[in-house]
C-alpha cells in the first residue's frame, strides 16, 4: 500500500495476518478496494458496500488513537459494514457525503493481496521517529513492572510530553520481516537520548546493550546510581538507550521483556537478586559494570 494503512487482525492459532476487505477513501491517493478475495469476487465486495452506502446501514467505528495520516474507510467484518474514521468531523463529513462517496466507490482502484502468511512491516524512519517509538516501548515496560502511579512521577514528564505530544516526521522507509531486515540498509541507526527534566545524566553512563539474533526484540529496564535507563532492541536492530529518570529515581529491580518467536509471546524476567549469593554476569561493556553492580548491591561477581 502506497501512503496508507492496512486494517487486519491477527489469527492467533495459525500466526497468520488477515486483511479484512475494505474500501479505503483517500482524498490525496484516491479510493481503493484492497482485499485478499478473489479477482472475480471483487464486483460484489462492492455492491455489498455501496448497498450499505444507500441503506446507511453501516456501524461507525470512531477511533482517535488512529494516526493522523490515518484514511477513513468502509470495511467489511463478517457480516457488518464498518465505517472507521479518526475524528467525529470525519464521521460526519462521510454521511453527508455518501453520494459522491458511491460514485467513488464504483471506479475504485482493485488490489489483490496474496496472503502469504508471512509479516512485513514498514516504519518511516528518523532519528525522532526511532526515539519516540522506542521511548513509548520504554514507558509501557515501566507502567506494566511499576505500575502507572510510577509513569506519573515528575521525573517521567518529559518522556511522556515526547510519546503523546510529538510529531510525527516524514522520514526514511525501512522495511523488515519476521527475521530482521529485509536490506542492509533498512537497518536504522540507534538512538541514545536523555529524556530526564534536566537532561543532565552523566556521560557516559553505563548501558546494557544485549546481543539478539534477527526478529528478536528484548527490553531492558534497569537503574544505574539513581538514574533510570532503557534498552530496547527491535527486529535485532542496534540497541537504542534512553535515560528515562533521574537523578534520584530508582526501580525496585532489574527487568527484562524478553520476545519468544517461536510462541509468539514475551518472556518477563527480573534480576531478583539474592544479595547474598553469586548472580551470572550482565554484559555491560568494559569497567561500566561497577555502576550497576554498586546499585543492586551484587555480590560473588
Amino acid at each position: 500500500m502506497l501512503n496508507d494503512w492496512i486494517i487486519f487482525h491477527l489469527d492467533g492459532k495459525t500466526r497468520s495476518y488477515v486483511v479484512s476487505s475494505q474500501l479505503i477513501l483517500s482524498p490525496e491517493y484516491g479510493t481503493k478496494l484492497l482485499t485478499e478475495a478473489p479477482q472475480e469476487l471483487h464486483e460484489q465486495l462492492l455492491n455489498r458496500i455501496m448497498a450499505a452506502l444507500r441503506d446507511k446501514s453501516y456501524n461507525i467505528d470512531v477511533r482517535g488513537s488512529l494516526p493522523l495520516d490515518f484514511s477513513p474507510r468502509l470495511l467489511i467484518d463478517k457480516e457488518r459494514i464498518l465505517l472507521i474514521t479518526r475524528t467525529e468531523i470525519e464521521s460526519q463529513q462521510f454521511t453527508e457525503e455518501t453520494v459522491q462517496i458511491e460514485k467513488q466507490a464504483r471506479n475504485a482502484e482493485r488490489l489483490c493481496l496474496e496472503n502469504t502468511g508471512r509479516e512485513q512491516h514498514h516504519f518511516q524512519w528518523s532519528k525522532v521517529n526511532w526515539a519516540r517509538f522506542c521511548a513509548k516501548t520504554a514507558l509501557e515496560t515501566l507502567c506494566l513492572f511499576e505500575g502507572g502511579e510510577k509513569c506519573l512521577r515528575p521525573a517521567f514528564q518529559l518522556v511522556r510530553e515526547f510519546v503523546l505530544c510529538g510529531t510525527r516526521e516524514k522520514g526514511k522507509e525501512i522495511v523488515f520481516t519476521e527475521k530482521g531486515p529485509r536490506l542492509a540498509q533498512d537497518v536504522p541507526m540507534p538512538v541514545f537520548i536523555d529524556l530526564t527534566p534536566g537532561q543532565a545524566s552523566p556521560q557516559p553512563i553505563a548501558a546494557l546493550l544485549p546481543h539478539v539474533e534477527p526478529g528478536m526484540h528484548i527490553v531492558t529496564l534497569y537503574e544505574i546510581r539513581g538514574w533510570v535507563i532503557a534498552s530496547v532492541v527491535f527486529a535485532g536492530f542496534p540497541a537504542s538507550v534512553l535515560i528515562l529518570g533521574g537523578p534520584d529515581e530508582h526501580l525496585a529491580d532489574l527487568y527484562q521483556l524478553i520476545y519468544d518467536d517461536e510462541e509468539a509471546i514475551f518472556d518477563f524476567t527480573c534480576l531478583a537478586y539474592d544479595q547474598t549469593k553469586s548472580v551470572i554476569p550482565i554484559p555491560v561493556p568494559g569497567d561500566r559494570f561497577s555502576d550497576l553492580a554498586e546499585t543492586y548491591r551484587l555480590v560473588g561477581i
